[in-house]
């Protein structure tokens, strides 16, 4: 007999009563949202639910409250609830209800949850943001993009802060608003991303975002910031460089082993305000190198015009000061005067390491020393030397979609071909025997 018909007329037992997670992608097809609901229903060891909230997911914002109820009827309380937004035309922060706003409420006062993602308008209820920070086992927050989400919000003080979060992660803006919330004592990795409409973010926005890093996630270990910044105009003296930079901030982050500043599709004048900011000397990387002695990998992609101020110097400080490194990108002007110079102080590596100049400048005329250094630096022949390639003529062609010159195509062509057959010489210095 079918178990779904039981003789003696007990309930019959759940259909899924061994499926743990389920997973609801963008439908406006209100069957389709009926059928997750009797799937929740028959599902008492669900403890992951994941919704895709968007680009045009009208019923299912209408309909989300009723999945909210039944989700929060299951016999096992959820650990993740990831609720994703797309960009798109959906409805905006303003048309979110109070229907939704409290059974949203009430599904995680009844949960254990350990991940939760939710729209980043859904942090303006100062109600919702109490709920999460009272949750005593929450390990993991994200916040989706919202193309509508003010730059100049700030998020309700919540009553408990976060101290138990150990990962934060989402929209640039939203992360922003949190990070003006309470100390965040175990946070340990903050990661957040470009915005997916090709939006750019301020650069005094930028800045706030580092500095109160700096202030309020002492126990960071992952650190990935990822924004578009739009390039600004004048100028500055060299007597008017700032003697910090504005990460000088996250020298009070030690435990950093993983850094990622990706400013992809920016591009920096070094003789402008931000890019006097942005564009460190050697000695301000060091002070950076010497503050984090467990990195592992650092990876700052940026664009500059001209060249970057740093040198073959930042390279040695941080192998040097990181005995763990073993990934390293930061634009560099390599020079064969520094490179000789620096052959004596080089700590090598012995293990195969990345490094990556597809950003960097070099003097080709001191290719040779260069190249020296780098074998003394990585005598290991799997060490991946990442190069910028050559640009074919159609290419180059395409340079013209970005906010470049004619004259600033023709440097970036010499630029990638200065730097071509450096991995070749750094196999001869090794295979010679060289430093």
């Amino acid at each position: 007999m079918h178990p779904r018909f039981q003789v003696d007329q007990s309930p019959p037992p759940p259909i899924f009563y061994k499926m743990k997670s389920l997973e609801l992608e963008s439908t406006d097809a209100e069957a389709d949202l009926c059928a997750c609901i009797a799937v929740i229903n028959e599902s008492p060891a669900l403890h992951s639910f994941a919704a895709d909230e968007g680009p045009r997911s009208t019923v299912l914002l209408e309909v989300c409250p009723v999945i909210f109820l039944s989700l929060g009827r299951s016999g096992r309380p959820l650990k993740s609830l990831v609720l994703l937004a797309r960009s798109g035309s959906r409805p905006g922060p303003m048309h979110i209800t109070n229907t939704y706003t409290y059974s949203l409420v009430e599904l995680i006062k009844r949960s254990q949850l350990e991940e939760l993602v939710l729209r980043s308008d859904a942090i303006i209820s100062g109600i919702v943001l109490n709920v999460i920070s009272g949750l005593p086992r929450l390990k993991t927050l994200g916040v989706t993009f919202d193309p509508r989400f003010l730059e100049g919000y700030r998020a309700p003080v919540p009553q408990n802060g976060f101290p138990l979060l150990e990962c934060l992660k989402g929209d640039i803006l939203a992360i922003r608003s949190l990070l003006t919330l309470p100390k965040f004592p175990r946070l340990a990795r903050l990661v957040t991303l470009p915005f997916q409409d090709g939006r750019w973010v301020g650069w005094p926005v930028f800045r706030e975002i580092v500095r109160t890093i700096g202030e309020s996630c002492h126990a960071l270990e992952v650190l990935h910031l990822s924004t578009k910044v739009p390039s600004e105009g004048g100028h500055m003296s060299t007597s008017e460089w700032p003697a910090t930079s504005i990460f000088a901030h996250l020298q009070a982050c030690p435990r950093l082993k993983d850094v990622r500043f990706d400013f992809s599709g920016s591009k920096f004048e070094s003789s402008s305000p931000m890019g006097r900011e942005l564009d460190l000397s050697d000695e301000q990387w060091e002070q950076l190198a010497l503050a984090w002695p467990d990195l592992v990998s650092i990876w700052f992609g940026a664009t500059w015009s001209p060249r970057p101020r740093a040198t073959l110097r930042t390279i040695a400080s941080f192998f040097g000061h990181c005995s763990q490194l073993s990934s390293f990108r930061i634009p560099v002007l390599a020079r064969g005067g520094d490179a000789k110079a620096l052959l004596e102080e080089v700590s090598p590596k012995q293990d195969p390491i990345h490094l990556d100049f597809q950003t960097s400048w070099i003097d080709k005329e001191g290719s040779q020393d260069i190249a020296t250094f780098l074998a003394a630096l990585a005598p290991d022949p799997k060490t991946n030397i990442h190069l910028p390639t050559p640009l074919s003529f159609g290419q180059y062609m395409d340079l013209s979609g970005y906010d470049i010159t004619v004259e600033e195509r023709i440097k970036e062509l010499a630029r990638r071909d200065d730097w071509q057959g450096i991995d070749q010489l750094v196999d001869s210095a090794r295979n010679a025997g060289q430093p």
